[in-house]
């Protein structure tokens, strides 16, 4: 019997990474490399559409108490109920973690206004939402109605900015 070795790849370094993903044809390598965590492979599995959905989101997002919930959840909806959870799940640890570090890790580009958020935020009202996103992705599959689920999350974001 052979036994099966488990082979450790390193990690290849950003400018790497945005090079071969350039060679196969993604645009917005470096954006795309950070929203997919940095794994240049999850970015090429990804669906280019689905990060540029999600990018859609986020600008909404963006706009904090402000933000247009039934807009944004239309726009939420065409990612389908798990991206958008997820694409939710990343904004707000991004929010998280530039009010913590002052660093962005999926929103690197747009980190001078997750500033300006995570300012404004609610910290434990964040951290709250982010239990409801965590609950809200176990069901992301049931067949519930999920513009109705999407809109009462939404509704809770803008609820974090105000203070």
């Amino acid at each position: 019997m052979s036994r099966c070795q488990k082979i450790d790849m390193p990690m290849p370094s950003q400018q790497e990474a945005i090079v071969w993903m350039t060679n196969q044809g993604i645009l917005n390598a470096e954006t795309i490399l950070d929203y997919a965590g940095g794994s240049p492979l999850q970015a090429v599995d990804e669906a280019e559409d689905n990060i540029t959905a999600s990018m859609a989101v986020f600008r909404h997002l963006l706009n904090g108490i402000k933000t247009d919930i039934y807009q944004t959840a239309s726009i939420c909806l065409e990612l389908g109920m798990e991206n958008a959870v997820n694409t939710l799940q990343k904004w707000c640890y991004d929010l998280l973690l530039i009010r913590m570090t002052g660093r962005a890790r999926y929103h690197r580009e747009q980190a001078a206004d997750l500033k300006r958020l995570g300012s404004a935020i609610n910290l434990i009202g964040l951290l709250d939402f982010m239990k409801q996103l965590n609950e809200a992705k176990k069901s992301a599959s049931h067949p519930l109605n999920n513009e109705l689920q999407l809109t009462r999350l939404l509704h809770h974001y803008t609820q974090l900015f105000a203070i």
